[in-house]
């Protein structure tokens, strides 16, 4: 049980760390620069990479 908790507090400490270097103006910058469709492919792409790599490194630690 300890381990979710532990995994939900490193993805709040996560996006409180992107917040700080900035990244929510990225993304704003993103979607002034490009059209929606391609602003949602590259931050879809982005984010699914972050977040399989948070599930692989759970899978082999053993969580």
């Amino acid at each position: 049980m300890g381990y979710f908790l532990m995994y939900y507090i490193g993805i709040i400490t996560g996006m409180a760390a992107l917040s700080h270097v900035g990244w929510p103006s990225y993304v704003r910058q993103l979607y002034e620069m490009l059209e929606p469709a391609w602003g949602n492919f590259i931050l879809d792409m982005v984010s699914s990479s972050i977040d399989t790599n948070l599930l692989e490194a759970a899978a082999i630690t053993g969580c």
